[in-house]
């Protein structure tokens, strides 16, 4: 992906594990006129229009008027207040009847740029610190255990500039659960003892991403970069950085940095609930205002982040993984004006486009580079990095000089002829239907924004300002190009081969050092004929509509319904009748019968995906800009295909996709590239931390045919063009064909687009059938427990044990996700708060089709394997006594979770699509796990838990050693 439109800021920079995650055709269509109401976006433009030069006289002010309001979309049912406490904290209300849970957020408007130069990461460890307890509340974990009694979910992140903290709740302990959150920035204890633990667990975190590239790469930069310019400093802290002296010690220097830092005028609050707007408004009085206001003072302005003579700059960079990048990195200038107009996304717009004749296009016919990527990086308040990054090939490494060449060529071109207001109308326009008809997020993502928003847009634009172009300013944007030069410029290669003659201090990243950069060169002239800016974009839709009309068999379901069920083609339909968008989604499953059951097929489903997705770049490219996705999933039978965004040009990119799929057309070149990425991607897949390798290497241990990446790159390695180019021709052969339209469509159009998707993906018969994949369940009698045991190339330690479900009955998965659900904040607390096993200490669920799992998983610095897997033992013999209390509590959370409403289309047609892969064809799964959960009584749950969890030789571990046991361990599966 080149290039998103709105903008996108890279900011997360450190985020604590507090709490795991719990993502031209040959066949023509004319569907009918529609047959429906218009819903035009006149008034919307207009209100836009009409506000925003007011809004600008304004934009720096520090505390907004308390009378101005957010600017909502006509479709938002949503109602909103914006207000200023007495203590000058910034309040956003949010009331939704429809809304499944409560949410809060507090942005505070200072970041790792604050850290004390002698307490480098300590802003990262007061986030950590505000967890473990307070006046009001002062146990440790109990927060935590509060949010997960009550179907809740919690997290906090540290930034540049920002630190946000965030939970979502059931409503009815949304006061409580206001009243612990609000006690962080009122009265923390920073109690001595977990001050000294949670640094163990900072230190942990450090540890377990030494080996990350993106970490990696920053130190480098960080090295280069203006000393007195905070992004130079390192963020994260460890034990060094953190460690207490005689006359220093940390816990004083975590209060020193919260009275100076945490006051209430910097920080902006959000609340979201199904509470009116007055009843929120008396919780945000009640609950934080007495957050102190301090007299706090941060700079106003960051010198330079690069000393003007340090640049340019070339620096190459040897990293963990096979990665080949060329990244050309401009600072510019950054401030609340330049986020409205957005030049430098309508730069980076042009400069990353994918369309016929783009820098990347020519890049790959060149055989150099495969992907490409342009934005704002690391910004802070009033500076960030304009960055391209580009994926190369090894060839491309060759001739990164000429590269550069051609980057500052097409950069010349776009500032000699793409200045078109037209083209900043379309990302406008682009910008203003996204905000029209924009999906519902879920509640604690929706918080999480707009506390972000209230610190970088004017009132009015809190809603609004991440999708808002305001207007096309010719003299900004060639002032912004001023700063996109060679001199301005550091370039750093990332490649395996490079000569290093340098470690950094904190990493130990192998790097050199140029004090220049290649000669600009001219572009030869068969070259620069084939640059080209893109044409007009044809999926931006003119007009949106929300059809109505007649309804299938004249009746309103609830339910998608087969519209077409023949022997290999089995299409369901749903006109949507909640939502009012006018979006829709087409999901198909392609199934083809494998010659073999080997890893090589399964290989080259994943290539022949891949393919199609290169092959159809350019349209899917313009698609996307249009809030029309397509997406290719490969698997190992076949491939997943979904388009999903306005439904106006639905049916044009689908015809696109069925030509592509029918008649492949593939070149040698870019079958050599795109084989070469793809093995390169399963090869740094085990380079992933050793907690990811170990969860993606799961369900290839259990499922039948399912293989691991490293065997699907030694079974992809031999395979040769003539050999694929065969495979892809007789790919459709005998598919087996699921689908699912749903959203904006009438019956009579869904019955062309399946007619269009029969025609076109029924190619060929000849009788084969299709194989199911098995899970295995392990077997209940079991004389040993499991092992698989991964050497991986990392220091930590990891030890996972997954447990599954008996069946894939509904019973057995209700008395799983339960058990889940009360052991998880349990399992944290003991082996991360008080232990101190390691940053990485999680329970979370694993299902594999319709099987139930769950995975406990430890990933320590300094613990051995069979010390993690005797306390996660520990750990689950003693768990049966957390099923005395609360159980019901924890049940109504669960029941509650299953019945939250979906909030879009969009999470609706994945419901839809998730019940169809696993034959729930009444889509009826939630409601009978719920019927499961109410007659559960808690007797039954804990024989289960006896059954399933403490048998010890039903178990299947994983480790990065050989676990020692005195039974000893039968081989995996």
């Amino acid at each position: 992906m080149s290039f998103k439109w709105y903008f996108c800021l890279l900011t997360s920079l450190i985020f604590p594990l507090h709490q795991f995650a719990n993502a031209q055709s040959s066949v023509s269509s004319s569907l009918p006129a529609d047959n429906s109401v218009s819903k035009t976006q006149d008034s919307f433009v207009e209100k836009i229009n009409s506000d925003l030069a007011s809004l600008m006289g304004n934009a720096d002010s520090p505390l907004p008027a308390i009378n101005l309001q957010p600017i909502k979309s006509d479709q938002d049912n949503r109602e909103y207040r914006y207000l200023v406490l007495p203590n000058k904290l910034r309040v956003l209300l949010v009331s939704d009847a429809t809304v499944e849970s409560s949410a809060a957020a507090i942005n505070v408007a200072v970041g790792a740029n604050q850290n004390p130069p002698d307490r480098l990461g300590l802003a990262h460890f007061l986030e950590h610190m505000l967890f473990l307890g307070t006046e009001k509340y002062p146990l440790p974990g109990e927060y935590q255990q509060f949010i997960a009694e009550h179907g809740g979910m919690h997290n906090a992140s540290t930034a540049a500039e920002t630190t946000q903290f965030y939970f979502t709740i059931k409503h009815s302990a949304f006061e409580q659960a206001l009243d612990r959150f609000s006690q962080f920035f009122v009265a923390p204890l920073f109690n001595e003892v977990y001050v000294e633990r949670e640094r163990q667990a900072v230190d942990a975190e450090f540890s377990a991403k030494l080996r990350d590239d993106f970490r990696r790469e920053w130190d480098v930069y960080r090295e280069l970069m203006n000393p007195q310019h905070p992004g130079s400093k390192f963020a994260v802290g460890n034990n060094h950085t953190l460690a207490d002296a005689p006359d220093n010690l940390v816990r004083e220097d975590l209060l020193n940095f919260y009275q100076t830092h945490y006051s209430a005028e910097k920080m902006t609050l959000v609340l979201l609930s199904n509470q009116s707007l007055q009843q929120l408004q008396q919780l945000a009085e009640k609950k934080f205002s007495a957050i102190p206001l301090r007299d706090t003072f941060i700079e106003p302005t960051y010198p330079p982040m690069f000393v003007p003579e340090s640049l340019p700059v070339s620096v190459e960079i040897k990293p963990e993984k096979q990665i080949r990048q060329l990244t050309f990195s401009f600072p510019v200038p950054q401030s609340r004006e330049l986020l409205i107009n957005k030049p430098y996304d309508y730069i980076a717009h042009l400069l990353g486009h994918e369309n016929k004749g783009s820098l990347i296009y020519i890049l790959k016919n060149l055989g150099w580079a495969e992907k490409l990527s342009v934005g704002l990086a690391y910004p802070s308040k009033d500076d960030a990095l304009f960055q391209v990054s580009i994926q190369l090939t090894p060839a491309g490494v060759r001739t990164k000089d000429q590269i550069v060449s051609l980057l500052f060529f097409v950069l010349k071109e776009i500032q000699s002829h793409g200045m078109s207001e037209w083209r900043y109308q379309e990302l406008k326009t682009m910008g203003e239907n996204q905000f029209l008809y924009d999906e519902k997020k879920s509640p604690v993502e929706t918080v999480i924004g707009f506390a972000q928003n209230m610190q970088d847009y004017p009132v009015k634009d809190i809603l609004r300002g991440p999708m808002t172009f305001r207007k096309f300013d010719a003299k900004q944007l060639q002032e912004c190009f001023r700063h996109l030069r060679p001199d301005n410029m550091l370039m750093v290669l990332t490649a395996p081969d490079i000569l290093a003659l340098r470690l950094t201090d904190t990493y130990s990243v192998p790097y050199s050092v140029r004090r220049s950069i290649p000669e600009i060169l001219s572009i030869k002239p068969g070259t620069r004929q084939q640059f080209a800016l893109p044409q007009p974009n044809p999926f931006i839709p003119e007009k949106l509509f929300v059809k109505t009309g007649s309804l299938l068999n004249d009746r309103v379901s609830k339910v998608p319904e087969l519209l077409v069920d023949k022997n290999r083609t089995r299409i369901w339909y749903l006109q949507d009748q909640l939502f009012n968008r006018p979006q829709s989604a087409i999901n198909l499953r392609i199934v083809v019968p494998p010659e073999n059951i080997k890893a090589e097929r399964s290989a080259m489903n994943y290539l022949f995906g891949s393919m199609i997705r290169d092959q159809l770049n350019d349209l899917a490219y313009f698609a996307s800009l249009s809030n029309l996705e397509f997406t290719i999933t490969p698997h190992s039978r076949g491939v997943d295909l979904r388009l999903l965004g306005f439904s106006n040009r639905q049916s044009l990119l689908l015809n696109y996709v069925i030509d592509a799929l029918e008649k492949p057309d593939f070149t040698e070149n870019q079958f050599t590239r795109i084989k070469s990425e793809l093995m390169r991607n399963w090869v740094n897949e085990e380079k992933n931390l050793p907690y990811q390798v170990m969860i993606a290497r799961l369900p290839s241990l259990l499922t039948h045919p399912e293989w691991s990446s490293s065997q699907m790159s030694s079974a992809l390695e031999p395979v040769t063009y003539a050999q694929f180019l065969q495979f892809s021709k007789q790919f459709l052969w005998d598919a087996e064909i699921d689908g699912l339209i749903y959203g904006n469509y009438l019956p009579q159009e869904a019955m062309k687009l399946s007619a269009i998707i029969e025609h076109g993906l029924q190619t060929h018969q000849t009788g084969r059938k299709v194989s199911d994949s098995i899970v295995t369940i392990m077997p209940e009698s079991s004389v040993k427990p499991w092992l698989y045991t991964q050497t991986l190339p990392h220091q930590d330690k990891i030890v996972a044990l997954y447990i599954q479900s008996l069946s894939a009955v509904d019973a057995d998965i209700a008395k799983m996700q339960l058990i889940r659900q009360i052991l998880q904040p349990e399992f944290f607390h003991q082996l991360r708060t008080e232990k101190q096993m390691g940053y990485v200490v999680a329970s979370i669920s694993l299902p594999i089709k319709q099987v139930e799992g769950n995975l406990f998983i430890v990933q320590s610095p300094r613990v051995s394997e069979n010390d993690i897997a005797r306390a996660i033992d520990a750990f689950l013999d003693e768990g049966e006594g957390l099923f005395k209390e609360n159980i019901e509590q924890y049940k109504d959370s669960l029941i509650q979770k299953l019945k939250e409403p979906p909030r879009s289309i969009r999470e609706q047609n994945a419901r839809f699509w998730d019940s169809i892969l696993l034959e729930d064809f009444l889509f009826n799964r939630r409601q009978r796990l719920v019927d499961e959960l109410q007659r559960l009584s808690t007797e039954e749950l804990i024989e289960y838990y006896q059954q399933v969890f403490l048998n010890k030789n039903r178990r299947l571990w994983m480790s990065s050693d050989v676990l020692k046991n005195e039974q000893g361990f039968q081989p995996v599966l």
